[in-house]
């Protein structure tokens, strides 16, 4: 039949959950199955923010509606469309790829993932991190299929490309970095 047309009437739906409560098992983890617990606890996550400072004061433009059209603002005050994002993001990046550099020559023998959002994002960290591998878009399948596997086997120390490329589905988990 068709179940996308089937629904539970209102008067049903705590029986129906009850009767699968009735049946069903939650598992979280194997100690719920009966299994040792042992390399499933992942220990906790850390998370690091790193800040770069921007100068607000760069292009910073003039009003231009209102009472005080055509005056000159003191700081830059983007909006949030993506035309601005990206300005913004533009701005920053030397100093942002830079950073990633500093961070990634800390432990030069790790193996490194580096995500990426947009291709200007992707070249200037092309540029400055040495012995990075690149995969992106553009690229033939078998170009990019050689270089995903060479950094899955640890040839490639460095891998550079977006989630949108190599985020869904790999094994990279001899990289923690």
């Amino acid at each position: 039949g068709d179940t996308k047309l089937w629904r539970l009437k209102g008067h049903a739906v705590q029986p129906f959950w009850d009767w699968v409560s009735s049946w069903a098992r939650c598992v979280g983890k194997p100690s719920d199955l009966g299994f040792s617990d042992d390399g499933f606890i992942l220990p906790e996550l850390n998370v690091i923010r790193h800040t770069i400072e921007a100068d607000r004061s760069v292009d910073t433009g003039e009003e231009k509606r209102g009472k005080t059209k055509g005056q000159f603002r003191l700081f830059r005050m983007p909006d949030t469309s993506a035309t601005s994002i990206h300005q913004e993001k533009r701005k920053t990046i030397e100093a942002r790829a830079a950073r990633v550099a500093e961070i990634i020559e800390r432990e030069p023998d790790e193996p490194w993932l580096i995500w990426c959002d947009t291709d200007y994002e992707e070249d200037a960290l092309r540029a400055a991190i040495s012995g990075v591998v690149a995969v992106r878009g553009s690229m033939t399948i078998d170009m990019k299929e050689e270089r995903l596997i060479g950094f899955a086997t640890g040839e490639i120390k460095r891998l550079l490309t977006k989630p949108r490329i190599a985020g869904y589905g790999l094994n990279l988990q001899h990289c923690a970095r």
